[in-house]
């Protein structure tokens, strides 16, 4: 056994300790907004999570709340339940993720703002990361899996046999210790992507074993109304999508194709476990 395969089953070993204290959850996970009356606060809802149990306004008054409301004043009224240092911002940029990151920087331009830098990135990506953070004056922070694991990913390539596995290691886990510091992710989600992003809600409760709850503000557009939002905002496009890739993750699991057909071709995987619960059974 090399040290590489060593350090992986003891990376997992601790993993699996921290898990079984799986953060404790806080309470008040909205304040109060003005515009709500008392009685609509009567109307909550239990949202459970894998400690216990916590009380906030419903999933469904949000969403109604928040349908009527432009995208900008949709980040501006998250804003009003959160402080910014409780809302944790992603980003891919991919090809439509200076849409999310315009409104965010206008409306709050402290805001942090993270990238998971996986290692395996295009350059195109990189120079567009670089051409969005001059532009938009973004505080940016990244987010990396280990060398140890970066390295584990590059020797076994991990993402022809086991893609799964590849995106748990690089992309899932160096985003759970942020995702324990923050109430309320906000991405870049957009319903015409897949079919599993169509069925979201700008506001979905946490996923099992979570406790963010998770903000979508672009999910319903459509995408003429994303690319014309683009265009009235003079906001440049990513090199890659000039040359015809319909959507850029990683290297090695994106072709050149229409929509996200380019992405893990020619294999079943439509999502990369960031937004879904990721049961990985590829080495069981």
């Amino acid at each position: 056994m090399n040290e590489l395969t060593q350090g992986f089953i003891g990376f997992c070993q601790d993993l699996m300790a921290s898990r079984a204290g799986y953060g404790d959850s806080s309470s008040g996970i909205f304040k109060k907004h003005p515009n709500l009356k008392a009685d609509q606060y009567n109307r909550s809802q239990t949202m459970t999570n894998t400690t216990q149990s916590i009380e906030m306004p419903s999933q469904e008054l949000l969403n109604d709340q928040f349908a009527s409301l432009d995208l900008t004043d949709r980040i501006r009224a998250l804003y009003d339940y959160f402080d910014k240092e409780e809302v944790l911002v992603t980003t891919s940029f991919g090809n439509n993720s200076a849409v999310l990151l315009r409104l965010v920087s206008e409306v709050q331009p402290e805001q942090k703002v993270h990238f998971i830098n996986t290692g395996f990135h295009f350059p195109e990506t990189l120079k567009y990361r670089d051409e969005l953070v001059r532009l938009l004056n973004l505080n940016l922070a990244e987010v990396s899996p280990s060398a140890q694991m970066y390295e584990l990913t590059h020797q076994r390539r991990f993402w022809e046999k086991y893609p799964d596995t590849c995106c748990y290691l690089n992309k899932v886990l160096p985003l759970e210790p942020l995702k324990e510091r923050h109430k309320v992710w906000m991405s870049g989600l957009t319903g015409f992507q897949t079919d599993h992003r169509q069925k979201l809600q700008i506001f979905e409760p946490p996923l099992f074993g979570e406790k963010i709850n998770r903000f979508n503000p672009l999910v319903d557009r459509t995408e003429a109304q994303i690319r014309q939002f683009r265009q009235s905002q003079n906001l440049p496009s990513h090199p890659l999508e000039v040359r015809g890739y319909g959507s850029v993750g990683c290297w090695p699991c994106t072709a050149c194709a229409p929509g996200r057909d380019g992405r893990w071709k020619d294999k079943a995987k439509t999502e990369c476990g960031l937004h879904t619960n990721l049961h990985n059974t590829e080495f069981s």
